[in-house]
C-alpha cells in the first residue's frame, strides 16, 4: 500500500466527521445553546434538595471545616499515601499541613 494514498482517505473521513459532528456554520453549536431549568418544587423533593444543596455548600467551601471533619478523610489520605511507598512520618506530616 502507498502512504500517499492514505492521506486523501484520511482527509475525506475527517471531513465526514466534521460534517456529521460539527454543526454548521450558521447553527449555534448544542454546547453554547442555553439549557431551561425547570423548578420542580415539590415537598417529596426538598429534603432532596436541600442534602444536594449542603453537598454543594460543603464542596464549595461555604461550610466551615471543623478539626472532627477532616479526622476521617486525613486517616484514609495517610493510609493512602503509605500504601504507595510514602514514609509514615512523611505522609503524617503532608496530612498535618492539610489540616493546619
Amino acid at each position: 500500500s502507498n502512504p500517499d494514498q492514505a492521506v486523501p482517505d484520511d482527509t475525506r473521513a475527517l471531513a465526514e466527521a466534521r460534517a456529521a459532528y460539527l454543526p454548521d456554520a450558521d447553527e449555534i453549536p448544542l454546547w453554547d445553546e442555553e439549557e431551561e431549568i425547570l423548578d420542580d418544587t415539590e415537598d417529596t423533593s426538598s429534603s432532596w434538595g436541600s442534602s444536594i444543596k449542603g453537598l454543594f455548600d460543603q464542596m464549595s467551601g461555604n461550610k466551615v471545616l471543623t478539626s472532627q471533619d477532616l479526622d476521617a478523610p486525613l486517616q484514609e489520605m495517610q493510609k493512602h499515601l503509605t500504601s504507595k511507598n510514602v514514609a509514615n512520618d512523611i505522609a503524617a506530616e503532608v496530612c498535618a499541613s492539610v489540616k493546619a
